[in-house]
C-alpha cells in the first residue's frame, strides 16, 4: 500500500509540472469543435462511494500491466476504447454491468475486467488519473426510433459517467458517443458543472476513417483537463497530428474472403433467405440498406442484426448472398483476432456489442495525444 501510495504521489507531482508546461502554448480553436448551449438540469449530486472490496469484483487472467499510469474505462464493453490505452502502455480496468463484455475484455488481454452496475452507484478509486467511457448511446441514437431522450431507461447513465469524474478528479477524461448527444440539456448541465469544477472540457466530431478505421463512423469525443493553463483544445490539436489514411472494407475482411463458415472464431452470419427481395433498395444504399464496396471504407453502421449489411460480394458470381459475419465486422470496427467472444454467445449479443464499440484505431490515437499531455508535449513540440 505504501509503495503505490508513493507511485501515486510521485505521478501527481510529474502531472502538475508536465501540465503546467502548457502555459506557454497559445490556444487555438479545435476542428469540429461543437459549441453547447448549457442549461440547467437537478440530479447531478455524485453517489456515494464503495468500498475496495465492493468494487473487486473479478480478477483479471494475468498479471497486471506494470504501466504507470491508471486509466478506468466506464461502460467499457468489450474494450474498444481500452484497446488502444493498453497497446499504449496504460494500465486498464473495465467496468461493465455484461458479464459477456467483460469474459471478451479479460481473455483479449486489455486489463482487469470488473462486473459492476454502473446504475446504481459510484465505482471510486482515486488511483485513476485517466477516466474513459461511452455512456450507452441508445437515448440519443438515430437508428433508435422508439424510446428516446429522457424516456429511455439509459437516460440517466450519461450522468453516471459525470458523476464518476466528479468523484474520481482524475487528471483527464474522455467520453465517446453518438454526435446528438451535443444538443441535450443533461450533457450540456455535466459540462458547466465539471468546469465549475476546475476542467477545461471540449468536444469535437472525430472521423474514425481519419485515424485508419475501415468505416466512416463519426463520433463526439468531449475532453477534460484538470490543473492545466493549456486546456482540453490542446488534446484536439495533437490529435490532429495522429491522423493518417483510411483503410478499406478490403483490407479489413478480404483475408476472410475463402475461409468457410465456423472456421475461425465468430465467422457465423445470420441466415436471411429475404435478401433478394430486397435488390432494389440495396442498390440504392438509401435508408440502411447497404452493400458494402471493397475498395472504400464502410458507411457508419449498427448492428448487423438489425441492419442487415451485405458481404460486398453477396450474389456475385454465386458468392453466398449474405450479410457480414461477426468476425468482419470486428474486423471492420478494428479489433484482431485476439478479441473473440465465447462459444454459445448469442449472436444478436455479440452483432451489437460490436456495434456499440469504439474503433481501437482511434482508441490508440486517442492514448497517444493522453500520455503526451500527462507528459506536458504540446501540439508545437510534438
Amino acid at each position: 500500500m505504501f509503495a503505490r501510495w508513493l507511485s501515486k504521489l510521485v505521478g501527481e507531482i510529474g502531472s502538475s509540472v508536465a501540465l503546467a508546461r502548457c502555459e506557454r502554448v497559445a490556444f487555438f480553436h479545435a476542428r469540429d469543435t461543437i459549441a453547447v448551449t448549457e442549461r440547467t438540469i437537478a440530479g447531478l449530486e455524485p453517489s456515494p462511494r464503495l468500498t475496495t472490496q465492493q468494487k473487486r469484483i473479478s480478477a483479471p487472467s494475468g498479471p497486471r500491466l506494470p504501466a504507470s499510469i491508471q486509466g478506468l474505462d466506464l461502460f467499457a464493453g468489450i474494450g474498444g476504447l481500452s484497446a488502444g490505452f493498453a497497446t499504449e502502455g496504460f494500465a486498464m480496468t473495465g467496468v461493465d454491468y455484461e458479464e459477456l463484455a467483460g469474459t471478451v475484455y479479460r481473455d483479449a488481454g486489455f486489463g482487469l475486467a470488473v462486473h459492476f452496475d454502473l446504475g446504481k452507484d459510484v465505482y471510486d478509486d482515486s488511483s485513476f488519473r485517466v477516466v474513459l467511457g461511452g455512456p450507452p448511446c441508445r437515448p440519443w441514437s438515430a437508428v433508435n426510433l422508439q424510446k428516446r431522450g429522457r424516456t429511455h431507461p439509459d437516460y440517466g447513465l450519461l450522468t453516471r459517467f459525470i458523476d464518476h469524474v466528479r468523484a474520481i478528479k482524475p487528471d483527464i477524461f474522455v467520453m465517446e458517443n453518438v454526435p446528438a448527444l451535443a444538443n441535450d440539456s443533461a450533457y450540456a448541465q455535466g459540462r458547466h458543472d465539471l468546469e465549475t469544477e476546475g476542467y477545461s472540457v471540449e468536444a469535437a466530431l472525430v472521423h474514425y476513417d481519419r485515424f485508419g478505421a475501415s468505416t466512416r463512423r463519426r463520433r463526439l469525443f468531449t475532453v477534460g483537463v484538470r490543473n492545466s493553463n493549456c486546456g482540453a483544445r490542446e488534446f484536439f490539436r495533437l490529435l490532429d497530428a495522429e491522423q493518417t489514411s483510411a483503410r478499406t472494407v478490403g483490407d479489413a475482411i478480404g483475408y476472410l474472403r475463402d475461409v468457410l463458415r465456423d472456421a475461425v472464431p465468430d465467422h457465423d452470419w445470420s441466415e436471411l433467405r429475404t435478401i433478394h427481395k430486397y435488390r432494389e433498395r440495396y442498390a440504392s444504399g438509401q435508408f440502411g440498406w447497404r452493400k458494402l464496396d471493397y475498395t472504400q471504407p464502410a458507411p457508419s453502421f449498427g448492428s448487423v442484426g438489425n441492419t442487415y449489411i451485405l458481404h460486398p460480394e453477396a450474389g456475385d458470381n454465386g458468392y453466398p448472398e449474405r450479410v457480414l459475419s461477426v468476425r468482419e465486422v470486428l474486423a471492420i470496427t478494428g479489433f484482431d483476432e485476439k478479441v473473440r467472444f465465447p462459444e454459445g454467445a448469442a449472436r444478436a449479443r455479440r452483432y451489437q456489442m460490436v456495434a456499440n464499440a469504439v474503433s481501437p484505431q482511434v482508441s490508440r490515437a486517442a492514448a497517444v495525444v493522453v500520455r503526451r499531455m500527462l507528459m506536458g508535449v504540446t501540439a508545437a513540440e510534438a
